[in-house]
């Protein structure tokens, strides 16, 4: 049974799922709590995204944003890693992912991998992207 990261946002979960689009492809998918019975929302939260996903190289990764500010990543304790990518995959991933964000280690080739990159997100995601041998 796979395991799917769920991502939590403080409001910027619509914003991030575009950028994540961008850089991998695919079409995200995304619930609005507007689109919630009636009475079930709160006017205020009508906005924000319930639920959304997004398939990034065959796993579904899950985003929200969050209430309970608990739930928001502060990107420290947990890193996205996107393994057998193509080279050129990983070279386009890694200009639009470090828009605004901190690259922590441009891609490059390092003795574990052909070419592998890291960084920090505009959102506070750690992202590890690396190619297949």
């Amino acid at each position: 049974m796979p395991v799917s990261p769920y991502i939590h946002f403080p409001g910027t979960c619509r914003d991030a799922l575009a950028l994540y689009a961008r850089a991998f492809g695919g079409e995200p998918h995304i619930l609005l709590r507007s689109e919630a019975p009636e009475g079930t929302e709160p006017e205020s939260t009508q906005h924000l995204v319930m639920h959304g996903t997004l398939e990034i190289h065959g796993t579904t990764v899950m985003l929200a944003d969050s209430l309970a500010e608990a739930l928001v990543p502060s990107g420290d304790r947990i890193s996205l890693m996107v393994n057998r990518m193509a080279r050129e995959e990983i070279d386009r991933a890694f200009a639009v992912l470090a828009e605004g964000g901190e690259v922590l280690m441009t891609p490059q080739i390092t003795f574990w991998s052909p070419w592998y990159g890291q960084l920090i997100d505009r959102y506070g995601l750690v992202w590890q992207l690396s190619a297949e041998d």
